[in-house]
């Protein structure tokens, strides 16, 4: 989806289950920036367009296809990315995800970039879109979720099966619900040479 705001946090309004589906259109187009007469069809027919490709990208079974579809979506995505089987990245917010050169998002990936609650949980609970960062030569391994607004620092793994809802470091190994550091890389020029020795994080 075309981008017309900034690359950065901001609040969305929360999700009003009582208003119907055409002012709730009107009223998500404006919060995508489409404005004027024709903002309202142009915001529909690009967001199905991008759910037409996001459906194909989950199910196609080369990686530069689907690298390719999801450039046609708006992710800014990097050369070398590498993304396998069902790998979901946000519907809505595409344009806010970024995979930086040569990382790899292994499999049954979610990458969520924005969240947006009932109005009911208004007072405990915030609704906001932000970046999500897949740094350079980053791994998500099978099954990780990545919450919006995370930043995975270049030449980290982020391990199977972990939910990561803040930001991970440079390399460093990451797993578990919520996700935290399990080692950290010996790093020499850029690159991981190692293992350190076990640390009580």
């Amino acid at each position: 989806m075309k981008s017309y705001h900034l690359l950065e946090h901001r609040e969305l309004p929360f999700f009003d289950e009582e208003v119907g589906f055409s002012l709730r259109a009107k009223r998500t187009a404006l919060e995508h920036g489409y404005t004027g007469f024709l903002g309202l069809p142009r915001f529909l027919i690009a967001r199905l367009k991008d759910h037409i490709l996001q459906i194909i990208a989950l199910k196609i079974p080369y990686s530069g296809f689907k690298v390719r579809l999801h450039k046609f979506r708006g992710v800014r995505i990097s050369p070398k990315v590498s993304i396998g089987p069902f790998v979901f990245i946000d519907d809505v917010y595409p344009n806010y995800v970024v995979l930086e050169e040569g990382c790899s998002l292994s499999g049954y990936n979610v990458v969520l970039t924005h969240y947006k609650p009932l109005r009911f949980h208004k007072e405990v609970s915030e609704a906001f879109v932000s970046p999500t960062i897949i740094g350079k030569n980053a791994v998500l391994a099978v099954n990780v979720t990545v919450l919006p607004g995370v930043k995975i620092g270049e030449g980290s793994i982020i391990a199977a099966g972990s939910v990561v809802t803040k930001d991970v470091p440079p390399f460093v190994l990451a797993g578990g619900v919520p996700a935290r550091i399990i080692r950290e890389y010996i790093v020499e020029d850029g690159i991981p040479i190692g293992i350190k020795e076990k640390t009580k994080f």
